[in-house]
């Protein structure tokens, strides 16, 4: 794999800019590791030091309340930043959530400092980093919303249906979660469906 064109492929769909100096620069400094399923790449409430971007693989995204992880987002889609901050203020942001690879995956990584001098040479990051942050946070709100309005059964129908992928691949206890559910409601939930099968 050639890595500089796979961040440039990458960089210049999810970034949607006509700015080349900046798509360079953003990947010639990007790396591309491998982390094994379980790695945690951010821990709620520890300063950011790395970004990431998903190359290939699965991640969820979290956060505790009142003692209970909460699944926020399981995403596979490539080209996801996974940087659990609104804005980078400096090199000494919190992590908002934790994010977990829930599948070996291999990733786009840029450090934080980096990003902040690209952000410096390149200003329209910023709005960029905006648009990125206000589409992530859309899209999961739009899902949430329309999962609210539904019966458990229904949101697990929906689910499934959009994203059959992370149905076979993500842990019940996972998707449970994220649906707002117990993980023994999910289960007879599947039961009931296999059975009507």
């Amino acid at each position: 794999m050639n890595v500089y064109q796979t961040a440039m492929d990458i960089f210049r769909k999810r970034l949607q800019t006509e700015n080349e100096d900046l798509l360079r620069d953003m990947a010639e400094a990007a790396r591309l590791v491998q982390i094994p399923k379980g790695t945690v790449l951010f821990r709620e409430g520890e300063v950011l030091r790395d970004c990431y971007c998903l190359v290939d693989g699965i991640v969820r995204i979290y956060y505790t309340m009142n003692g209970e992880e909460i699944t926020e987002s399981l995403r596979d889609d490539q080209g996801t930043i996974l940087y659990p901050c609104v804005l980078i203020n400096g090199v000494d942001d919190l992590a908002n959530a934790s994010i977990v690879s829930l599948s070996d995956c291999a990733l786009l990584h840029i450090g934080v400092s980096r990003l902040v001098e690209i952000q410096r040479t390149h200003p329209e990051l910023e709005r960029i980093r905006f648009l990125l942050v206000q589409q992530f946070v859309d899209r999961s709100f739009k899902l949430k919303r329309k999962l609210t309005h539904m019966s458990p059964t229904e949101r697990y129908i929906r689910f499934s249906e959009q994203y059959p992928h992370l149905v076979e691949n993500v842990p019940q206890k996972y998707i449970a979660s994220f649906l707002g559910m117990t993980p023994v409601s999910l289960s007879r939930i599947r039961s009931k469906l296999k059975d009507k099968e």
